[in-house]
């Protein structure tokens, strides 16, 4: 099998709406948040924007008795994932005993975990909830995706923070490499709940309020979000991938391994208005680099990177990027233009930094790109 792996489908859910149309009304118009929460806090109830999720699409896809019992952000995965499949005309296939799942999730089951440890404090021990227990194990999204969607190839939940969607997109990778799976579900979902609603409010004020600033790099400007992002991959045999290809994954430490990207490169970085996590953008990217932050569309989530992929490989099928200003500008755009501008024969960098010092991307090509035919370009 070649190096490269083809994308094959995309899903998409979260603030901006439901689908890959959605996503690209947002990109073309800016979007923002849809929504509010409510935090109760100890000077009284404080109110904020965010992006929110409506997952009551998946009924489309699914029995509604067999949902009784999965908590939106378990449907909120499974949306993204049937969303994938659908758009690569593998929904209706029933065999997936060769089809992988790699799920990354940040807060993970956070509101079913919290709601469990209420249960028990209320009722004790032993008349806790064992709906929640269930419910609040952080592999249960992973688990009732594989089960609903008769998905019998390997399944892992991804968890680490920061790099958690280049671990993911490095870990399907090596599925499909060493032949443990023939296509691999890969994205990232993450929920809200109002213990994280406190929590934020906590750390960050009135920083939680945006609009969110991804490129200026010295503010705090995140706002809550939640939904998920999916692709599916398979080997480049065959019927050439709308979407491009995903041709490297990188993982490493800034201090150990030089950030190399190209001069010109073009990228999406993960900055989403955290300000000690963004900083770093403005230290390691080339100056000359076509940058562009796209978390004002989607919000801010552990695994905003997700979405960054699927907007590049929305790109790689248009050939048009949405407009990215250099790496020295940067700092002045307050979010993406709706312009667009020709990708022509490069690829596309989805770059996350965190302050550790740890950095992680995943490039994409088209498919008839130089880059996709040297990966190691």
């Amino acid at each position: 099998m070649s190096q490269r792996l083809a994308i094959r489908g995309v899903g998409v859910v979260g603030g901006f709406g439901t689908g890959r149309e959605a996503l690209l009304r947002a990109l073309a118009t800016g979007g923002g948040p849809n929504g509010t929460i409510d935090v109760e806090t100890p000077e009284g109830l404080k109110t904020f924007p965010a992006y929110l999720a409506d997952a009551s699409g998946i009924r489309s896809f699914i029995d509604e008795q067999k949902l009784r019992r999965v908590d939106r952000f378990t449907q909120s995965a499974l949306l993204g994932a049937c969303l994938a499949l659908a758009d690569a005309g593998l929904l209706d296939r029933v065999d997936r005993t060769r089809m992988g799942l790699v799920l990354a999730t940040g807060h993970g089951a956070l509101g079913s975990a919290t709601e469990l440890l209420d249960s028990i404090l209320d009722d004790g021990d032993a008349f806790a909830s064992p709906l929640l227990f269930a419910r609040a194990i952080h592999s249960a999204a992973a688990s009732v995706v594989s089960i609903l969607l008769g998905i019998r190839g390997p399944c892992l939940t991804v968890s680490q923070m920061a790099m958690l969607v280049p671990m993911s997109f490095w870990t399907a990778r090596q599925w499909l490499l060493e032949g443990r799976a023939d296509q691999v579900l890969v994205g990232g979902v993450d929920g809200y709940c109002k213990v994280l609603g406190y929590c934020r409010e906590r750390f960050f004020g009135e920083g939680n309020r945006g609009p969110i600033r991804p490129l200026a790099f010295d503010e705090q400007t995140a706002v809550a979000a939640e939904g998920s992002a999916f692709v599916l991959l398979t080997g480049d045999e065959g019927e050439p991938p709308r979407y491009g290809c995903v041709d490297q994954v990188a993982l490493g430490r800034v201090a150990e391994s030089a950030l190399s990207l190209p001069e010109d490169a073009r990228v999406l970085v993960g900055a989403d208005g955290h300000r000690l996590c963004s900083r770093c953008y403005a230290e390691l990217l080339p100056p000359t680099a076509r940058v562009a932050g796209f978390a004002p569309i989607y919000g801010s989530l552990p695994t905003g990177l997700a979405f960054d992929l699927v907007i590049a490989a929305l790109a790689c099928e248009r050939g048009r990027l949405w407009q990215a200003p250099t790496a020295k500008d940067s700092v002045i755009l307050p979010q993406p233009s709706g312009e667009e501008v020709e990708i022509g024969n490069r690829p596309i960098y989805c770059l996350k930094l965190d302050k550790e010092g740890w950095f992680g991307w995943i490039r994409l090509s088209q498919v008839d790109s130089e880059y996709a035919i040297h990966p190691d370009a």
